[in-house]
């Protein structure tokens, strides 16, 4: 890519960061976006044409840097790998990411926090959290999770569960309620340790 143009499309994420701290994605305006990156409209509209694409470009870029260090560090490795080595692969690969990510870019908290999915999660999350907290207090007595490790399971499978509905609405056909449900019900229940192979 031409230098010039990468550095003006580096100033207009800096801005888009900049003016998300301050108000949701819906209310920038192209204009205030261009003052605040220093750069014109038609060179906006010669990158990236709405606001909107600024955030797919952004996810496209953190995507592919994923990929990278998922081959670099979790290659497929076939069905024979322990689950020790399957967890220590994918350990590195998640530390990646939360780090990449950090705690602080507006561009995701925007899409992840303040999105309307957010609206359709919290419900889930607050059910699957009382329920763990109330089979708890049921059995004071029985082993249990640490708090920790209750709030990512949690998050965890209401993250599952969101993805499972999207699926179910956007394919619509591809399979019936109970396929799809014993499918996502291997998976939460097995995980990568017991893969439902087929033979080519």
């Amino acid at each position: 890519m031409d230098p010039r143009r990468s550095r003006s499309r580096a100033k207009l994420k800096a801005a888009l960061k900049d003016l998300l701290a301050e108000k949701r994605i819906e209310e920038v305006r192209v204009d205030e976006l261009c003052q605040r990156a220093g750069v014109t409209r038609p060179t906006f509209y010669a990158n990236f044409g709405e606001v909107h694409a600024l955030l797919d470009d952004h996810l496209e870029a953190l995507v592919l840097d994923l990929r990278d260090q998922i081959i670099r560090h979790a290659p497929d490795p076939g069905p024979l790998l322990s689950a020790e080595e399957k967890h220590r692969r994918a350990t590195i690969v998640l530390t990646w990411l939360f780090q990449q990510i950090g705690t602080d870019d507006p561009l995701i908290r925007r899409l992840l926090i303040d999105g309307e999915a957010t609206r359709v999660e919290r419900p889930f999350i607050g059910l699957f959290d009382t329920i763990l907290r109330e089979n708890r207090e049921a059995a004071p007595g029985r082993p249990h999770v640490s708090d920790a490790h209750r709030d990512v399971g949690v998050h965890f499978f209401t993250g599952a569960i969101m993805s499972l509905l999207r699926l179910w609405l956007q394919e619509p056909g591809r399979m019936t309620a109970a396929d799809l449900a014993a499918i996502g019900a291997h998976f939460m229940t097995y995980g990568r340790s017991r893969p439902p192979l087929i033979e080519d």
